[in-house]
């Protein structure tokens, strides 16, 4: 008998070959084709990767079939299980898995028709295929994990304290997320400027310093979320001391002037600690002498002290020029205001 709809009728016959009239029209479809899966499409979520806590499938055949339920199935990857199979359209359905490690879990989670499924058409054809011929997507990437910011750099490098202004602040993200934007970051001590993404999950700001002090730059929890929708985790915090100042020097003697000592002693007070600052004699180093000698320096950080032997008499006038030391900084001392005093070793006469 072909296939498609039949009428069937039928005839009766006694022994003597008379027949009756033919009976009634039954109509019957004649099905011999096998059912066929087609498509399987994420229906809920619609994207993958995801962190949704429960996965849902449309199976989409070429006719309407029975027999489908949970026993026909395996999840992969996962201990979520089937909580719901509906037939949105008779040749659909839609099957949604949830519960189990799938809020947490981390994997390609699959569900999967099983080779042994007794699934049939109406007429009782065994399903043909356990994969679809058309579009595959029985599976979600499951994120459950949520982004860090994997380092954070400047440019160019500082040193804490740092007189560096501007300098760029870098942002490196772990994996891919939906792009923040410069409000996304809190800052103290500074403005903020050309906000940029110069690479793969990496973000750059400039920094401006808004004055001495300490600069903090903060990116809180949730200012953005990875292609899976988790909210990021809060950034440790980037701190920095920023010190524009430059050291000052002063130039000081317990000696007044005018004086007959034969050794003077200098003391040098920087503003703050410095690095750099040195004297070997009248010759070499960072202070300078009109007429006289240098000797015995010692000291580090704020203060220092040297020996002055005068020449002769008459003034003497001691130097430091700007930019012989540094603060931590690297900020370089301004000049030193000249010290001045006068030698007088000659005795007065009487006539």
């Amino acid at each position: 008998i072909p296939e498609g709809p039949q009428s069937i009728t039928a005839r009766a016959s006694d022994a003597a070959g008379n027949q009756s009239a033919a009976t009634a029209g039954l109509s019957v479809e004649i099905d011999v084709t096998e059912p066929e899966q087609i498509n399987v499409l994420r229906q809920n979520p619609s994207s993958s990767p995801t962190n949704a806590d429960a996965l849902t499938w449309d199976y989409e055949f070429t006719e309407e079939i029975v027999n489908l339920d949970a026993t026909d199935f395996s999840v992969l990857n996962s201990t979520a299980t089937i909580t719901s199979i509906v037939n949105p359209v008779s040749t659909t359905s839609r099957i949604t898995i949830s519960g189990g490690n799938l809020a947490s879990v981390n994997a390609s989670v699959t569900l999967q028709l099983s080779g042994g499924n007794d699934i049939t058409d109406i007429a009782g054809n065994a399903l043909s295929n356990a994969g679809p011929t058309g579009t595959s997507q029985n599976n979600y990437i499951v994120d459950n994990t949520r982004p860090t910011i994997s380092s954070t750099s400047t440019s160019p490098s500082l040193t804490d304290p740092t007189s560096t202004t501007p300098f760029t602040f870098f942002i490196q993200f772990n994996e891919a997320i939906n792009p923040i934007v410069i409000g996304d970051i809190t800052v103290s001590g500074a403005t903020l400027d050309n906000f940029a993404n110069p690479g793969a999950n990496l973000f750059s700001v400039e920094v401006t310093p808004s004055g001495d002090g300490t600069i903090t730059l903060d990116v809180a929890e949730n200012e953005t979320t990875d292609l899976a929708g988790n909210g990021n985790v809060a950034a440790t915090q980037f701190s920095v001391e920023f010190d524009g100042t430059r050291p000052t020097v002063a130039i000081t003697s317990t000696e007044t002037s005018p004086t007959n000592a034969a050794v003077i002693p200098l003391t040098i007070t920087f503003s703050e600690s410095v690095s750099g600052f040195f004297v070997l004699d009248e010759n070499n180093g960072d202070v300078t002498v009109s007429s006289g000698t240098l000797s015995n320096f010692a000291g580090s950080g704020t203060t220092y002290t040297l020996d002055l032997t005068p020449a002769g008499d008459g003034p003497i006038n001691v130097n430091i020029a700007q930019n012989v030391a540094q603060d931590a900084a690297n900020n370089l001392n301004t000049a030193a205001t000249q010290f001045t005093i006068s030698s007088d070793w000659t005795n007065p006469t009487v006539s």
